[in-house]
């Protein structure tokens, strides 16, 4: 059973990583691309629903590949700190769900700012965070107080299947705009 669930562990974050590397390389595109269409057309402005959904995904992007760093480095800086186990677990969950509240403010926060409506892009983004939130808290009771590890097989594979699959959406996304004959860029 264990080699099982290392193999899913393994799949899904080589997966995630490979996600995470493509919207690394498509934001920086996609945003020049939509800035350039937004320039170039005239009748393109900032209030259109089209510009809205474009910016909403640049900004929702943005924030996962931040929260995907930021996760990666702090999780191993508290799993190389010398505590006791349980500490080092309740501390980790805790982080964990600190950050998920971060990058959930900082979505609403962004939008606020930037004046881009909220799209479903964006709401799925808050979703995902809360149940990532949820999965983290009962991880917490469950793992840091209970000390009962039943459920972290399915804690874990609900987690990596819904951040896999949210990070999928998002990379298809702009690929389906273009595909579908929506966004016309000249070059």
């Amino acid at each position: 059973m264990l080699d099982l669930f290392e193999f899913f562990r393994s799949t899904f974050f080589y997966a995630n990583c490979v996600f995470i590397f493509l919207l690394f390389l498509f934001l920086p595109y996609f945003f020049l691309k939509w800035y350039k269409q937004s320039s170039v057309i005239p009748n393109a402005n900032k209030e259109t629903a089209r510009y809205q959904e474009q910016m909403c995904w640049c900004i929702v992007v943005f924030l996962v590949l931040i929260n995907w760093v930021v996760s990666l480095l702090v999780d191993r800086f508290i799993l190389s700190l010398d505590l006791h186990y349980l500490e080092r677990r309740r501390l980790f969950y805790i982080v964990k769900m600190s950050v998920s509240m971060l990058v959930a403010t900082s979505l609403f926060a962004l939008h606020k700012l930037s004046r881009i409506k909220i799209c479903f892009t964006s709401k799925i983004l808050a979703y995902f965070m809360l149940s990532n939130l949820t999965i983290c808290f009962a991880q917490f009771v469950l793992r840091g107080y209970e000390i009962t590890e039943k459920f972290s097989i399915v804690y874990f594979f609900i987690a990596m299947f819904t951040q896999t699959l949210v990070h999928f959406y998002y990379i298809c996304f702009p690929f389906k705009k273009f595909l579908s004959k929506e966004v016309k860029v000249p070059i």
